[in-house]
């Protein structure tokens, strides 16, 4: 078995390591200390094309294996934790719901410029009471005319990005969502809620607001 790199995944390792050296390290510890989210860096990777590495060109994509991208996150990560777990959620949880379930009209309008860094995009499935214990999730939707209306205490929300929600699930639909009616919705209607901007520590972006009501 051959464990060498091939050129195409050198070549990519040497361009994010020079990325790091010259553009990720000189800004690390004041993104830490600012706990500012990094758009600036965010932005220049997508042009990198980062975002789009584990994608077919179909959707814009590089379509490039696993193991090359870990060589281009390898090096953003000598750099910065903190800029390698906002950039990592927004090349595999923010985008993968988007390709792997959304519609042509989702993936003209969210997935491609996510993949190209124009949109950020998360997954949502976090509350104070429920991280892991996705179970727990208090995040609950109803189908209404137009759309759906969720209520909700407090969640990770970003502009783009799937939602996990508890559905009441019909006896049709009651394998299918679990127990819990469990299931995902995309929204888009992040950048209209959120009146603060992410923020950005050591351990990662973090966003959390307090709201009681929203329809999408």
């Amino acid at each position: 078995m051959d464990f060498e790199l091939s050129e195409e995944q050198r070549q990519v390792q040497e361009t994010f390591s020079r990325f790091c050296d010259d553009k990720i390290i000189p800004q690390a510890s004041a993104i830490d200390e600012a706990h500012a989210y990094p758009r600036a860096l965010f932005d220049e990777l997508g042009k990198l094309g980062f975002f789009a590495m584990r994608y077919p060109a179909t959707v814009g994509g590089l379509d490039v294996d696993l193991l090359t991208l870990c060589l281009a996150l390898e090096e953003i990560a000598r750099g910065s934790m903190s800029l390698a777990g906002c950039v990592t959620m927004q090349s595999l949880m923010g985008t993968k719901f988007l390709e792997m379930l959304g519609n042509a009209d989702i993936r003209a309008r969210l997935l491609i410029p996510a993949l190209r860094g124009e949109k950020i995009g998360a997954i949502c499935m976090t509350e104070p009471n429920a991280g892991s214990d996705l179970s727990g999730i208090t995040t609950s939707a109803r189908k209404v005319d137009g759309g759906y209306t969720l209520w909700y205490s407090r969640a990770l929300a970003w502009p783009i990005g799937p939602s996990l929600v508890s559905c009441p699930p019909s006896p049709a639909s009651r394998a299918t969502l679990g127990r819990r009616g469990l299931t995902r919705l995309s929204l888009s209607l992040w950048a209209v809620q959120l009146q603060s901007a992410p923020t950005c520590g050591s351990g990662g972006a973090v966003v959390s607001q307090r709201y009681a009501k929203c329809s999408v």
